[in-house]
């Protein structure tokens, strides 16, 4: 039971990622366009992890028993897979703390820190991700959220 809690948090990705794409769709505010176009970049970026320099590799590696890792909890063995930053954790924080940025208030405060907190786990217990590689994606994720917002209010 446990274990399908877990994967089941780490699917719900897939909601942070077409967030913005519906929000832009209904809204039609640039913000959420510029929030998807991010997203669809980090996608992209972190899939040329692989083509990085092997020096750097080493210390980007998934723990050794890391398993059915991708969105779908598919894949098999995954050990050998670049894991830095974890994927799931920047994208969820991206998108939350640019719903908090978008509409301040503790509510969304707090889910900002409860989905980022509660997908960290989630990739932690899988064995997918490394506390390290979990905190460099909340990081980076928030850093994304906090350049989108300062650009976006600075575009006339």
């Amino acid at each position: 039971m446990i274990k399908f809690i877990w994967d089941f948090i780490s699917t719900i990705v897939v909601a942070f990622i077409a967030y913005p794409v519906i929000r832009f769709i209904e809204t039609r505010k640039r913000v959420y366009l510029m929030m998807a176009i991010v997203v669809f970049v980090w996608l992209f970026v972190l899939e040329l992890r692989d083509f990085l320099p092997d020096a750097l590799k080493q210390y980007m590696k998934r723990p050794s028993k890391a398993r059915n890792c991708n969105v779908i909890n598919q894949g098999g063995f995954q050990g050998n897979a670049l894991g830095m930053p974890s994927g799931h954790v920047l994208l969820t924080s991206y998108v939350t703390a640019c719903m908090y940025m978008i509409s301040p208030s503790w509510q969304t405060l707090a889910f900002f820190i409860i989905a980022t907190t509660v997908m960290a786990m989630s990739r932690i217990a899988r064995s997918c991700h490394t506390v390290v590689q979990t905190i460099v994606g909340a990081v980076i994720g928030y850093a994304s959220a906090y350049a989108t917002m300062k650009l976006e209010s600075a575009i006339p």
